[in-house]
């Protein structure tokens, strides 16, 4: 094991050969930090299995063999200043050297289109009509081509997200079982008091508006939004209820996030002295937010509708336990990359009286600031 190999340095001149990688910004700092495990990362299939572990973590929608649990342990921990000026500068010349390397994609296409997207919808709204489902969030996946020999313009499409994405969370991770994510997300899961270590907070995200002056007023949203987000907002109150001895709940408040904005409402809550993050965890994912109330029946509709599995889509990730804090952001916002291509995802939230143009545009609006991302990168090499 050639443990310099495990360095940021090694991934960006191509020789990255340890066991995983991970990048992460925190919202509204100018600082990254890389780590990486020498080593390949073991499996979890279950939270539970987080206690006593300190790294990345990285969590799928939903835990099984297929997409399990992954800790990255830092071997290698460095933080930097985010660089200022453009990264997507090499030469094709310069990209086609190195041995790191990603797989191509062996995702058929042929599920991506509008007319998939509406069968599928067709499926969810005729769940909500039956009253089986009061909300379900549906995806899609959209295929975008990236030229060959990218690998060594990883770091830099990270520093690009940090640039356009100041407030958001942005990681770039990698390992052999979760292949590689880039996520620049808004939406906070959990996340621990600087300081009091049994004070945390969460947030209920949900509903979409264009990014437009009017709707930074709470007036001018329609109910369809505002009963979506109230419906993350209860269950992440219900679910909170029995584990915590305090808790300060919000009043709901647009929030922008890129192009878009969405209605937020902020949790702050102290944990009771017997409740482990693990068990917190276990209790809110998946939130209503990327998967629907009531949760287990959503999740079978979700199974029915998409035709393109979600893998680490809707998860979650980021540091855990490391450098004495724990920030859990959801996977909103992300892509998979391969080595010839990048699989972008975007849902949104279903209730009764949802139209299919206007959720279409939707994840439209919501795929962009990834597909922006992929455009820069394929006029630069």
């Amino acid at each position: 094991m050639n443990i310099e190999n495990s360095s940021e340095e090694a991934l960006i001149n191509g020789h990255f050969s340890g066991g995983g990688f991970a990048f992460y910004r925190l919202p509204g700092t100018l600082t990254y930090t890389f780590t990486a495990q020498h080593d390949v990362p073991f499996t979890m299939t279950s939270f539970a299995e987080l206690k006593g572990l300190h790294g990345v973590v990285v969590a799928p929608f939903i835990l099984s063999d297929q997409t399990p649990l992954v800790c990255i342990r830092p071997d290698v921990l460095t933080e930097k200043k985010v660089p200022l000026s453009d990264a997507l500068q090499q030469s094709c010349e310069s990209m086609n050297a190195g041995v790191f390397r990603l797989p191509n994609a062996s995702y058929d296409r042929t599920n991506e289109g509008r007319a998939s997207y509406n069968d599928g919808f067709e499926i969810c709204l005729d769940h909500l009509k039956k009253g089986s489902i009061r909300k379900v969030v549906y995806s899609r996946r959209q295929t975008r081509d990236i030229p060959r020999g990218y690998e060594t313009q990883l770091a830099a499409l990270f520093f690009e997200a940090c640039r356009r994405q100041p407030n958001h969370y942005v990681s770039l991770w990698w390992t052999p079982q979760t292949g590689c994510w880039l996520v620049a997300t808004p939406e906070t899961l959990l996340a621990d008091d600087d300081m009091n270590e049994r004070t945390w907070q969460t947030m209920a995200l949900a509903g979409t508006m264009p990014s437009e002056p009017q709707n930074l007023l709470l007036a001018n949203w329609s109910e369809k939004n505002k009963k979506e987000q109230a419906y993350v907002s209860a269950f992440i109150s219900q679910r909170l209820e029995q584990l915590v001895d305090e808790m300060n709940i919000s009043p709901v408040f647009p929030s922008p996030a890129a192009n878009v904005i969405h209605l937020r409402t902020d949790f702050s809550f102290k944990l009771k002295n017997e409740i482990s993050p693990e068990t917190l965890l276990d209790r809110l994912h998946p939130t209503p937010a990327v998967c629907g109330e009531p949760q287990i029946p959503a999740r079978s509709v979700i199974s029915m509708a998409e035709t393109t599995p979600r893998r680490y889509y809707a998860g979650f990730s980021g540091p855990f336990s490391l450098v004495g804090n724990t920030r859990l952001y959801v996977s909103l916002r992300c892509m998979e990359l391969f080595a010839d291509r990048a699989c972008l995802y975007a849902g949104g939230g279903l209730l009764s009286d949802s139209n299919e143009a206007e959720e279409w545009k939707e994840t439209c609006r919501k795929l962009k600031p990834m597909e922006e991302l992929i455009q820069l990168l394929n006029t630069r090499v």
